[in-house]
């Protein structure tokens, strides 16, 4: 479990003044509740998920199984599923593999040590992947992301800078 809070919804009278929830949920999610509010449908190609029953405690489980993000025209991946996040990114050699209920920060990679949850997170990815249509915008963007990953590594870190996480405040001068 972290600190975060990626998002803070406001509706008096629906839940208890201070009120969580820990499950993710993506910026995807945004529009589908801003639609129901409004009284509006859902177009069919809007994806994201209609978190009003999740906010108003109509139902308990999560919005979501597992998240996927595909990045730089499908040449970069993640996949978040329960504890697990198996990330492949550019300029990364192989994905890697992290364990966000001890590391939230995503800073040891986990992935020779649990390689069947790197193929089963892999084959969750491509499954979902072939649902797609071809990513229309195909730079990659490698030198940048380049630049981003040696940024990365000269602070400890996978990513830089994440100054919402405990481990990249730690290393702040």
């Amino acid at each position: 479990s972290s600190d975060l809070v990626p998002m803070i919804f406001s509706m008096p009278g629906t839940r208890p003044q201070g009120a969580t929830r820990g499950e993710p949920i993506s910026a995807l999610d945004i529009l589908p509740p801003a639609l129901s509010l409004a009284k509006l449908p859902k177009p069919a190609n809007v994806d994201g998920v209609n978190l009003i029953p999740y906010l108003t405690s109509a139902t308990a489980e999560a919005p979501h199984s597992t998240l996927y993000w595909r990045v730089s025209g499908g040449k970069g991946y993640a996949v978040r599923h329960g504890r697990w996040k198996l990330v492949h990114d550019i300029p990364m050699e192989k994905p890697s593999l992290y364990d966000l209920e001890q590391d939230v920060a995503e800073d040891h990679d986990l992935s020779t040590d649990y390689p069947e949850v790197c193929q089963q997170m892999t084959g969750r990815y491509q499954n979902w992947n072939r649902q797609l249509e071809a990513p229309r915008w195909q730079d990659g963007h490698p030198g940048y992301s380049r630049k981003e990953r040696a940024a990365a590594e000269a602070a400890g870190t996978r990513q830089f800078p994440m100054p919402w996480t405990k481990s990249d405040q730690e290393n702040q001068p």
